[in-house]
């Protein structure tokens, strides 16, 4: 399975693009009622749905990675220089040059330098004065939340190689089954999470881990078109179940996920296309917000058009100007 044979790019750019369609209703409304796929299933969102999938695809490549490559130095070197970069001058563009625009006119008055660097520094999303003010979810980048949670099943990936060099497989179904129980009984109300970053947590470690076993016992498991389709099948059944919807996500999702990345007849040109799923995801909301504020009564179709294309734009900008030049330093750590 080569670089151009694969789908991952196009399903990651699908996702970026499921996370905008969720958006776009529920930043117009303040609620999801209108949102598509919490009407059919009454569980999961488009955008949750999309996130769980980045999670998943995320946990099966990034431990092909390291089963690759297990080298602490060029494996934390490759996974900075994917997500800090991209993620970093994002938060910038938001916080120096749209929350002064989009803020009140103290805006830099109020700005605290200390703990907007804090939220830079731990890829979390940007503290800063009030913005967009009387507008459902006032804030400049809400989408960057998970941004943390995805380099911290990096640092689980690094843990459990180094801790547990021979037996990383069964480490990582244990920790798979651990978190899925855990997230089931959170659901159920019989624990609560003491603070959200807890809840977070099991959540996107959970999917994650689902990726990571996938790729661990990639050769016992039968990838196939028609196991895909009775994985989705059970997918469907689980979807209206609040306690299991996420849970059957990381796994019945996830494998038709992973049976159409790697066999699946796609369309190919996407993989000469550049990497814009990231740069698209990370500038997706605060475009949105944009236009919402200009133009609060657009019509739901042609914002999403709008914010799509706009995000798109903005994803190969990324890509193009921080992204790829950053991943050009790889070789100095590989070398």
């Amino acid at each position: 399975m080569t670089e151009r044979h694969n789908n991952f790019n196009m399903l990651r750019l699908v996702f970026a693009s499921m996370v905008i369609l969720s958006h776009v209703p529920e930043l117009q409304d303040g609620h999801r009622q209108r949102e598509l796929l919490t009407q059919v299933f009454g569980t999961l969102s488009f955008g949750e749905l999309a996130v769980d999938s980045f999670f998943v695809l995320s946990g099966y490549l990034v431990s092909k990675s390291w089963m690759a490559r297990p080298v602490a130095r060029t494996y934390l070197a490759a996974r900075l220089l994917r997500i800090f970069p991209g993620f970093a001058v994002a938060s910038l563009v938001c916080a120096l040059l749209i929350g002064p625009l989009y803020g009140g006119p103290a805006y830099f008055e109020q700005f605290n330098p200390l703990r907007y660097a804090w939220t830079w520094a731990t890829l979390a999303p940007p503290s800063t004065p009030p913005v967009f003010a009387d507008t459902p979810y006032p804030l400049l980048n809400a989408s960057l939340w998970t941004i943390r949670y995805e380099f911290f099943c990096y640092l689980m990936v690094l843990a459990l190689g180094l801790v547990f060099p021979s037996r990383q497989a069964k480490m990582w179904l244990a920790l798979a089954g651990v978190l899925a129980a855990a997230f089931i009984t959170m659901r159920l109300g019989w624990w609560a999470p003491p603070a959200p970053m807890v809840e977070n947590l099991v959540r996107c470690g959970m999917v994650f881990s689902a990726g990571a076993c996938f790729a661990r016992f990639e050769s016992r498991w039968v990838w196939s078109g028609p196991g895909a389709w009775l994985a989705l099948g059970v997918w469907l059944l689980l979807m209206p179940l609040n306690a299991l919807a996420e849970v059957a996500t990381a796994w019945c999702w996830g494998y038709a996920l992973l049976v159409y990345a790697k066999q699946g007849a796609g369309l190919q040109a996407f993989n000469r296309l550049p990497d814009m799923s990231y740069g698209t995801y990370l500038y997706a909301w605060p475009i949105n917000k944009i236009l919402l504020w200009h133009w609060p009564d657009m019509a739901t179709p042609l914002c999403f058009g709008l914010t799509l294309g706009l995000s798109l734009g903005a994803g190969a900008l990324s890509w193009h100007w921080v992204e790829r030049p950053a991943l050009r330093l790889k070789q100095r750590f590989w070398a």
